[in-house]
């Protein structure tokens, strides 16, 4: 079973030819999510680094979002790891 997802999750994967190509397109995609909010989803290719952004968007209250929570915790087994 997998946990409740929050109102707002953003999911970020950055490669890179070197650490600094992939801090640096870490750093761009940082700018582009301040920029442009929620709708900030992003593709990206070129020499030296590569990602993309996405965001999911859901319509939860935190009250929800807690007690759908807490049903999900219920319902694992101890050792069950979570799932995504």
């Amino acid at each position: 079973m997998k946990p409740p997802r929050h109102a707002f999750e953003v999911e970020i994967h950055v490669g890179g030819e070197t650490w600094g190509d992939t801090l640096r397109e870490i750093q761009r995609f940082c700018e582009h999510i301040e920029r442009h909010g929620p709708e900030c989803n992003l593709a990206s290719g070129g020499a030296g680094s590569a990602g993309h952004i996405t965001v999911w968007k859901r319509d939860v209250t935190p009250a929800q979002y807690r007690r759908e929570l807490e049903e999900w915790a219920q319902q694992r087994t101890p050792t069950e790891e979570p799932q995504r």
